[in-house]
């Protein structure tokens, strides 16, 4: 929220779902087509912890916008060239001029939407190894 309010001093944030206790209902696909109209989609994951990595940076990305995430991804996966990181900034305030500079520069905000969004191939392996362990005790 408080990234919503800086960010609101910068110009109109339009917010969806439950964190805006509005009653706008929105399933994946309306949530899709509606991220495709905006410049940003926020991606800020529920907890700032190495390695916890969802699917909120992948999806803004995939509608055409640049993420505005809040994430730590240790082993290097994400394109930090693709989206703007909260977390790589000394404060919200730095964070909320770098959403500006962004925004108001039609090449900088290219130079983000065009960069790919992984650095690497995940590997699934150590996924499947996890889920195997945990599901034994089940069988």
């Amino acid at each position: 929220m408080h990234a919503l309010t800086a960010l609101s001093k910068i110009g109109k944030v339009d917010v969806f779902g439950a964190v805006a206790r509005n009653n706008e209902s929105l399933n994946q696909n309306n949530k899709y087509e509606i991220s495709q109209k905006y410049r940003f989609v926020f991606a800020f994951e529920n907890d700032l912890y190495p390695g916890y990595v969802t699917e909120k940076a992948p999806e803004a990305w995939a509608t055409g916008a640049v993420p505005l995430y809040w994430g730590m991804d240790p082993a290097g996966y994400l394109n930090q060239r693709s989206l703007i990181n909260l977390s790589a900034f000394n404060s919200l305030e730095d964070f909320a001029a770098r959403v500006k500079e962004v925004n108001n520069s039609q090449k900088l905000w290219e130079k983000y939407a065009s960069e790919p969004f992984l650095q690497k191939t995940p590997n699934l392996k150590l996924v499947i190894k996890t889920i195997r362990n945990n599901l034994k005790p089940l069988l």
